[in-house]
């Protein structure tokens, strides 16, 4: 369960910022295939070339290097600084720095300049956001988390503490409560939309969140602090942090809000206020599509799905 944790915990981030992408697939299939690509045959090759590399390097050197850095300098150490040595390192670190580069922009920075930009719509954008995720990023001083391969470990197993609470309540939400259906006008409102919840905030999903991490955080402490005789049930809590917090967390969110329900979760426009949708779709939908002559200023696109539809019917009785 430890290995599964971890494993899981790898593609946690990956899968709670999964929608500041998919939103620019003009296809739910393209999504999928891109998934399934990156995150399964993708990561299957990597770790497939990783452990043939440390049982090689195990076998040329006599030490197993796990850190990428340590085998190279040792094959620095070991061609004895010649030009093939050099170049044979110059080219791998700048494949190593590469790939850490465009992984950071493209799940750290990217996501975080998202978030910010809605935190903050009027100060912030995504590339500003995406700038302060970055400088933020040398406070925390990642290259800390990977120094030593227990400590690795460690920082994947907490991210499924953290977030497979978030990614329950994210399920929840979407597939159980919303049936899969989103209001896209009250998206971009605050007071007079149904996403505004308390004063902008959905106290059900911060108590589930905690409800989530609380049962497995002990875990993660003492497996942190490296005791020598940590509690037992604690640890093996924490080796199933992911299904614990996923499933603790999706229900007491579910049962939350049948207890103090939200009004309206499972409706959407009545009309297609931004052209999301083509033709097909939003006859497969139930959504009506938008004029043109509406589009372009007739009614502004701020007004709701049932604002426009009672104007439409206005119009036809006129």
């Amino acid at each position: 369960m430890s290995g599964i944790n971890q494993s899981i915990g790898s593609f946690a981030a990956g899968i709670t910022n999964g929608s500041d992408f998919s939103r620019y697939a003009t296809k739910r299939r393209n999504y999928i295939y891109g998934t399934i690509a990156s995150c399964v045959i993708t990561s299957v090759l990597v770790s497939l070339v990783g452990l043939v590399t440390a049982a090689s390097g195990q076998k040329i050197y006599g030490e197993v290097y796990w850190n990428p850095p340590d085998l190279l300098m040792k094959m620095m150490d070991n061609g004895n600084g010649s030009s093939g040595s050099r170049a044979g390192v110059f080219f791998l670190a700048a494949g190593f720095g590469f790939a850490a580069m465009f992984e950071n922009i493209c799940g750290n920075t990217i996501a975080g300049g998202i978030d910010l930009a809605g935190l903050f719509p009027r100060y912030i954008n995504i590339r500003r956001g995406a700038m302060i995720t970055f400088l933020a990023a040398w406070i925390v001083q990642p290259w800390q988390l990977i120094n030593r391969a227990t400590t690795f470990i460690q920082v994947l197993s907490s991210f499924s503490v953290f977030l497979a609470p978030i990614i329950g309540i994210m399920s929840c939400d979407y597939y159980l409560l919303r049936k899969r259906k989103i209001r896209l006008s009250h998206l971009y409102r605050t007071r007079d939309s149904i996403y505004y919840f308390s004063h902008g905030f959905n106290w059900r999903a911060i108590v589930a969140w905690i409800c989530g991490w609380a049962p497995t955080i002990g875990g993660l402490v003492v497996t942190v602090k490296a005791e020598l005789h940590p509690s037992r049930p604690l640890v093996q809590l924490y080796y199933m942090a992911f299904l614990i917090g996923f499933f603790i967390s999706a229900t007491v969110f579910y049962v939350l809000n049948l207890i103090f329900s939200v009004p309206d979760m499972d409706q959407m426009d009545s009309v297609d206020l931004y052209g999301t949708f083509t033709e097909a779709e939003a006859k497969r939908v139930g959504v009506a599509p938008l004029d043109e002559n509406i589009i372009y200023g007739v009614v502004s696109t701020q007004t709701s799905g049932d604002d426009i539809a009672a104007y439409r019917g206005q119009e036809k009785g006129a």
